[in-house]
């Protein structure tokens, strides 16, 4: 019995890697409104009724693999404090992007893909915020927070790819975390 419970998980578990697997390779050529059931079953070679027994939808999938992202930086940054540790974490954070694959970076750095990161970005701050620091500020000083952070570094990331990596990753770090922790102001009275 337990055997055959074996098998099937594994089967279970081939069976949803090649539906996001199918769907990664469809997301890489097409608008993500573009994908259907019917097309990613059909790549995939697999009957809709077994897409459906393991989405609802393809929001769903996409829910999934969200998630999947959120976990796996929340796992690296667990014990970095939001307001305390901004150096830290952005370096995790470009260390985290940047060996993602060639979908993750799609929606992290594509402006038609820009939705899908926000709500990526949102889910990891949501997440962290209740174990940080950020607790101590009223929620408006908080959310205001939130969005600055996560929004600038989406954006130097964002450049940092776009431009060809010419800057070293060390020193992208180094100067994003300066904007960030002091501003303007800080990054002219440090050399970098």
């Amino acid at each position: 019995m337990k055997m055959e419970k074996t098998k099937q998980d594994l089967r279970v578990k081939k069976t949803i890697g090649l539906i996001q697997s199918t769907f990664y390779d469809m997301m890489n050529e097409m608008d993500y409104s573009d994908i259907t059931v019917k097309e990613l079953t059909m790549r995939a070679q697999i009957n809709r009724k077994t897409f459906y027994l393991h989405y609802e939808t393809i929001d769903a999938l996409l829910l999934e693999i969200q998630e999947n992202i959120v976990k796996a930086f929340l796992a690296k940054t667990k014990n970095l404090d939001t307001l305390h540790d901004i150096d830290k974490l952005t370096k995790e954070f470009f260390l985290f992007c940047s060996t993602q694959d060639p979908l993750s970076q799609k929606i992290i750095c594509t402006k038609d893909y820009s939705h899908l990161c926000r709500q990526i970005s949102d889910k990891i701050m949501e997440k962290r915020r209740s174990v940080t620091s950020l607790n101590s500020l009223d929620k408006t000083t908080g959310d205001i927070v939130v969005v600055f952070l996560t929004s600038t570094t989406l954006e130097l990331f964002r450049y940092w790819v776009l431009t060809g990596k010419k800057v070293d990753l060390d020193r992208m770090v180094a100067i994003s975390s300066t904007l960030i922790n002091n501003g303007i102001k800080g990054l002219l009275t440090q050399s970098l």
